[in-house]
């Protein structure tokens, strides 16, 4: 192996590599600045492309939320006025404001209102826009809760966790989302989880079988008195969606036999028949 030497060149204020036989040998660096080159002016390009694009991605938000401010101090500057000659103005006005925030969902319309107004707006326009930060600015705990779970219910996916559950502020919803999101499992023989213990599996593969088959006599297995409610819900004369309301109690109802929340609102026909409230709204 011959040994290698650094050797001065006159004619390049460089240092090479030389052999024994003075022949010039390509030093390491010179080797890798034609492969690394190319690579940074690559990075460079892209950071270019990506400063550019920010700054006009900031430019297009600055005009767009001032277009947007400037068409809310409009609107809101009409309701005002169109208000004065009205009995109440302070009535007209929150009306106003109520309105436009569930048309848009834009809770800068309810900057003009104070207090249970104000909170009320909030909670409409985070409703519509189902963005739970405009529920976190209500300042009555009452309606802050309602609003936060309310929103909750209608975003959350189908196949949500466990965790999720405990988003909700009401105990009782936090507890409803955990008894579905176990009920939808073990229905599916999914018992890898800390939470389902193997009588809970067990007990889903009944529930699956007797829906299965419609046959609401091998509930009778099932010792728990809340799954054997709700195998039993499942398992009604011409219940196809199986949502614990029969074909007759849809029918006069008016709700689908095909789809357990027929409104789309996050409820399920039954859940607003036992509340009290309107399945089609």
């Amino acid at each position: 192996m011959q040994e290698k030497e650094k050797q001065f060149s006159g004619s390049n204020i460089d240092w090479y590599e030389v052999d024994n036989s003075g022949e010039v040998v390509i030093s390491l660096k010179d080797r890798l600045i034609p492969k690394i080159k190319p690579i940074l002016i690559g990075l460079g390009i892209i950071v270019v492309i990506a400063l550019i694009s920010l700054f006009v991605y900031e430019i297009v938000q600055f005009f767009y939320n001032a277009s947007e401010d400037r068409q809310i101090t409009e609107n809101t500057n009409l309701y005002i006025e169109a208000c004065q000659n009205e009995q109440d103005v302070q009535k007209c006005v929150s009306n106003a404001a109520l309105r436009l925030a569930q048309e848009t969902g834009n809770s800068k319309y309810c900057d003009e209102l104070t207090g249970g107004q104000f909170d009320l707006c909030l909670a409409t326009s985070a409703l519509t826009s189902r963005n739970i930060d405009d529920c976190q600015k209500i300042t009555d705990s009452t309606i802050k809760a309602q609003c936060n779970d309310a929103v909750i219910a209608l975003t959350m996916p189908l196949d949500h966790t466990y965790d999720v559950c405990a988003d909700y502020i009401d105990e009782q919803k936090q507890e409803q989302c955990e008894q579905t999101w176990v009920f939808d499992t073990i229905l599916k023989g999914e018992c890898d989880y800390p939470q389902i213990s193997p009588e809970m599996c067990e007990i889903g593969a009944i529930i699956s079988d007797a829906i299965t088959k419609q046959n609401p006599d091998l509930c009778s297995l099932i010792s728990d008195y809340g799954m054997l409610e709700y195998c039993m819900e499942r398992t009604l004369p011409g219940d196809r969606d199986f949502d614990g309301l029969d074909a007759a109690e849809e029918e006069s109802i008016g709700t689908s036999d095909t789809n357990t929340d027929t409104d789309g609102d996050g409820y399920s026909d039954k859940e607003e028949v036992l509340t009290g409230h309107d399945p089609l709204k």
